[in-house]
């Protein structure tokens, strides 16, 4: 039932890119996940089951985000029959799916390696996924890469930290709210509803979104005061393999 729930989670946390009414599943998504691997952390679970559990939520989430693939069917402009269209998008959708999920799921893995208190496990698991996500977007792994940040695309003083510290460090603050959220999870879990003991967690959760949309709201003040030639216009492109000018 747990290797469901991964899958599943996984799946649910790439849905957040698909529409903007979606969006704020982005923050939620992945805690019942992380709920469950920070519980088999403590439970000391074996190396390969810890990976287990990360390739299933990978697979849940890369399944979803090459969805798209469909979409290119019958394939015309390439001379195929419509088998062979079926058999190429077949291919790509879950060859690219198992690729990148093999790899991801070695943030699970890297997590139990370096497990030490429930309360920093949220911030190793954010810092593992910025990491992956960074190597990913730099190598042929990330063709492209469902970076988390596109999810929040339309979340315009959210993601305006990204011109401080790139892509990537949206994505870490996602994941770690996720993993405040997981928090709460378990400690509801376990203790009951409990006001005292989920308002830490919780705090932590909302002061991320707060403070990051106050930083960005600053960061558009400033960029309207500028001074600008009125045929200019300032561009950025974040997807994995193309840089941002």
């Amino acid at each position: 039932m747990l290797y469901l729930l991964s899958f599943v989670t996984g799946a649910v946390f790439a849905l957040s890119c698909m529409s903007v009414w979606l969006m704020p599943l982005v923050f939620v998504a992945e805690a019942p996940f992380l709920a469950i691997l920070i519980k088999k952390c403590e439970q000391k679970i074996k190396l390969r089951k810890a990976y287990l559990f990360g390739f299933l939520n990978a697979l849940g989430f890369f399944v979803v985000s090459w969805y798209w693939f469909i979409c290119t069917y019958p394939l015309e402009h390439l001379g195929l029959t419509k088998i062979q269209a079926v058999l190429m998008i077949c291919v790509c959708w879950f060859g690219l799916t198992l690729m990148q999920g093999s790899t991801v799921a070695f943030i699970s893995l890297d997590l139990r390696l370096l497990y030490t208190k429930r309360k920093f496990a949220p911030l190793i698991f954010a810092l593992l996924w910025m990491l992956f996500e960074f190597l990913m977007n730099q190598t042929f792994a990330g063709v492209p890469f469902n970076t988390v940040s596109l999810s929040v695309c339309e979340f315009l003083p959210f993601i305006q930290s990204a011109s401080l510290f790139g892509s990537a460090f949206i994505s870490l603050l996602i994941v770690l709210v996720n993993g405040y959220v997981a928090l709460i999870i378990l400690d509801m879990r376990e203790n009951g509803f409990d006001k005292r003991r989920i308002l830490k967690p919780l705090c932590m959760a909302l002061s991320i979104i707060v403070l990051n949309s106050a930083v960005g709201l600053v960061l558009m003040g400033i960029d309207k005061g500028r001074d600008k030639d009125e045929n200019a216009f300032t561009s950025s492109v974040i997807q994995a393999g193309l840089t941002t000018s």
